[in-house]
């Protein structure tokens, strides 16, 4: 009878080999660095006053306001991204 070590080896040598590719896939990634000379918003439309433009590293989005949306009488933010540039 195997004791217990013996038992977790070869799973341990299993998660060890599929680790492996994981781990050298992610070493290979780059950070995003944001060029702040790019205009991600040159052939964009324009974003309505009531609404939120937001500018995130790879893109910028255009998101619903706060207007009523379901017509209930109260403001509504939704997040609704009306494009993305």
């Amino acid at each position: 009878m195997r004791n217990a070590a013996e038992k977790k080896l070869p799973f341990f040598i299993l998660v060890c080999i599929l680790a492996v590719p994981f781990y050298t896939y992610a070493a290979s990634l780059k950070p995003i660095i944001h060029n702040t000379d790019y205009n991600h918003t040159k052939y964009a439309p324009k974003c309505d006053p009531d609404d939120t433009l937001k500018h995130f590293r790879a893109y910028t989005t255009c998101f619903d306001g706060d207007y009523d949306d379901n017509s209930d009488g109260t403001p509504d933010k939704w997040a609704i991204q009306h494009w993305v540039a």
